[in-house]
């Protein structure tokens, strides 16, 4: 709070006319910045282009180092989220899907990109950066005898790949998935 009050040029004791605390500060601002989201807009990209810029916009907000502990505790209003979310299922009807397969996927994406970003958190906690996590799990892996690890000795690099964020290839095979489901799904005599 000392930090804050001297880089706005107030005293403590005025911060805390406005909040009662650190907790109630940081609450605040991850409720702005989910609230703040640059979502794309509908330019008549595929759906999969939308959905991924959809699903960035929320890996920026959830990224930010306090909001998972925000949400964890119960200080984020389910309220930032109500106009995106609207204005999600609004473009995805357009794509032709319903209202309640919008609002599957748009929680299937929520629960991919914040698993996401609480292992990008965990590789930063550990790290200085993903690179030397990568060459932290190979090290594990490696200094082991390979007796001890028959699956992973065979396969280090592919358990490196699998240990860091990996959603963005997650998304791709939800959406190839929902993609071909869709093309089942289509009648095949269309007059």
């Amino acid at each position: 709070m000392g930090t804050l009050a001297a880089r706005l040029n107030v005293r403590v004791a005025v911060l805390y006319t406005y909040v009662s605390g650190r907790a109630e500060l940081v609450r605040l601002a991850a409720q702005r910045a989910a609230g703040n989201a640059a979502y794309p807009e509908d330019r008549g990209q595929s759906w999969q282009d939308f959905a991924m810029r959809y699903a960035e916009a929320n890996h920026r907000v959830v990224l930010n180092g306090q909001m998972v502990s925000v949400m964890l505790d119960g200080d984020l209003s389910p309220a930032a989220k109500v106009d995106s979310s609207e204005h999600w299922v609004e473009v995805m009807l357009g794509y032709g899907f319903t209202a309640q397969e919008a609002l599957t996927l748009l929680g299937t994406i929520n629960i991919i990109v914040l698993g996401g970003a609480v292992v990008n958190g965990y590789v930063g906690a550990i790290s200085k950066d993903e690179a030397e996590y990568r060459d932290l799990v190979r090290a594990s892996v490696t200094c082991r005898p390979a007796e001890d690890l028959p699956h992973l000795a065979n396969h280090v690099e592919a358990y490196v790949e699998s240990s860091v964020s990996i959603w963005r290839p997650a998304l791709d095979l939800l959406f190839k998935s929902i993609e071909d489901q869709r093309k089942r799904d289509e009648p095949n005599n269309r007059i």
